[in-house]
Parts: C-alpha cells; sequence; structure tokens
C-alpha cells in the first residue's frame, strides 16, 4: 500500500461511541499510521475517548497487548454489582484499569491536543472535556446511564457523551481541525435479539429468541438512540471522511472480541484510503 505524507490540512480524528464496538477504532488507527495520515487533534465520545486518549498520549502500543489478549473471563474480572453507586456496574475496577494506563496525566499535556465528550445529565448539553485530569474525563464520558455510576465534575453530573454527540465532529473542529475523519461505529448493528438463541414461537405469530439481560437491553436502547442522533447530527456537520465500520455481527458487551473487531475497522479504513490520503492534497 502506497503511504502519503499529510501536512497540508489540520486533520482532526472524531471517533465515536459504541460499547466493545470501540475496539474497531483500533484498527483504523493501525491504518491511519500505515497510509502516514497523522491527526492534529483527536476527539472521541465513550469508549472513542478512551481510544483516542491511547493515542493521544503515546500509550496505545503499551495497552495493545492487554486489549488484544482479554479473553471473557479477564473481561469479567472488571465487573462487579454496583448498585450502591446507582448503577448495574462498579465502575472502580475500570477506574483502576484507565489509571494503570494513563497514570495521572493530565489533557493538556498529551502528545497531541485531546477533548472527550461528556453529557450533563440536568440540561442535557454536550459537554467537551479539553483540560483536566485525563481519567476523570474518560469515567464521565464512558459513564452508559444505568449501567455505570455518573460522574460529579467541574460541578455538574456528567455521564455518556453518546447521549449528546455520538460521533464528535463539532469538537474536533472545535480544537482547530480544518478536516474531520470520522469513525461511527452503530449506523450498521444488529439488534439484541439477532441470532441469540434458538427461535421459538412468542404467541403473537412471531418468534422470539432468549430473553436478554437487563444490560443487553440497556447498551441495545442506547445504542439505537446514538445512531438516530449521529446520523441527525453527521447531516448538519458532515466529516470530511466518514468510517463506518459494519458492526452487525457484534454486540456492545463484547470486549473479548478485541482482534475481530479491530480488523473490521481496518479494512473499512482501508476501504477509504483513497480518500483520507486526498486530505493532504
Amino acid at each position: 500500500m502506497r503511504r502519503g505524507r499529510v501536512k497540508a490540512r489540520r486533520i482532526g480524528l472524531a471517533l465515536g461511541g459504541g460499547a466493545a464496538r470501540g475496539w474497531a477504532h483500533l484498527g483504523v488507527l493501525s491504518l491511519l499510521d500505515e497510509i502516514g495520515v497523522t491527526p492534529s487533534v483527536i476527539c472521541g465520545t465513550s469508549i472513542g475517548a478512551v481510544v483516542g486518549a491511547l493515542k493521544a498520549s503515546g500509550r496505545l502500543q503499551a495497552a495493545l497487548d492487554e486489549i488484544m489478549g482479554a479473553d471473557l473471563i479477564r473481561v469479567l474480572s472488571y465487573v462487579s454489582p454496583g448498585i450502591r453507586e446507582g448503577a448495574l456496574i462498579d465502575s472502580r475496577r475500570i477506574h483502576n484499569l484507565l489509571r494503570a494506563w494513563f497514570g495521572h496525566a493530565d489533557i493538556g499535556d498529551l502528545q497531541a491536543p485531546f477533548a472527550a465528550v461528556a453529557t450533563d445529565i440536568a440540561t442535557g448539553d454536550s459537554v467537551v472535556l479539553r483540560s483536566g485530569d485525563l481519567v476523570s474525563a474518560l469515567m464521565a464520558s464512558i459513564a452508559i446511564p444505568a449501567i455505570f455510576p455518573p460522574r460529579f465534575t467541574r460541578g455538574r453530573w456528567l455521564s455518556d457523551g453518546g447521549l449528546s454527540d455520538p460521533v464528535p465532529v463539532g469538537a474536533a473542529r472545535a480544537l482547530g481541525a480544518d478536516a474531520v475523519i470520522a469513525v461511527g461505529l452503530n449506523s450498521r448493528t444488529a439488534g439484541i435479539g439477532s441470532g441469540d438463541g434458538e427461535g421459538s414461537e412468542d404467541g403473537n405469530g412471531g418468534t422470539a429468541g432468549r430473553k436478554p439481560s437487563l444490560n443487553a437491553v440497556l447498551l441495545s436502547t442506547l445504542m439505537i438512540a446514538e445512531r438516530n442522533l449521529a446520523a441527525s447530527r453527521l447531516s448538519l456537520d458532515r466529516p470530511e471522511v466518514l468510517i463506518e465500520p459494519d458492526m452487525s455481527g457484534f454486540v456492545g458487551s463484547e470486549f473479548h472480541r478485541a482482534r475481530e473487531l479491530s480488523a473490521i475497522g481496518y479494512e473499512s479504513a482501508r476501504a477509504a484510503s483513497d480518500a483520507l490520503l486526498a486530505l493532504g492534497g
């Protein structure tokens, strides 16, 4: 594959939310490195913020072995009931993992300008976190309602950024990008009942698989809302390049399938390589 040198424009990278599907961002980043496209600014929502922070901090390679090598047992080790925090999952183990990756890094000290997007649950406003403690910003950005507890940050209760800005193109432009590469993960997804269990009559002339768990219902509901909101926002502020991997074979809880997800992200970005290289034109 030919390589390019992109210098003519200030390239922004906007990484969308999508829970475990966010590991597809890893493949996109790999392709960008391969063809020589280096984003000047990086913004992310939810899992996109985590992957974006790994790239912006220079810590991506150090975390890759853990991400790619995590099996289901390893993933489940980070999950424990969190009813005492007003959510289904206690977020402290995830907080500890992010601390292990990022330490006490400040957003302003990263190798590239970076912002994480969260949502003010009192107003519904999008909140772009571009300074302060990196892990605190990430914990707010990934705080999926009812699954993870909201985070009290700078006088506000903040929750998952996907509620207000699923693919943060505008945030990347606000950081100074004049051309944006956006990666959306929820435009091509399967419903929670797709292929789940053996079909049986549901009493209404249709079929039903295994009854989905509460976590699955909450994740699927959020993904549907994010998909519709992202389509609306992207129609108003179109990125110069939009990459939308086919995530129909995955659900949001499958963090143990990082290798497969990364491969799909890579192939989706490779299909857009001519458009990506043209950004430097």
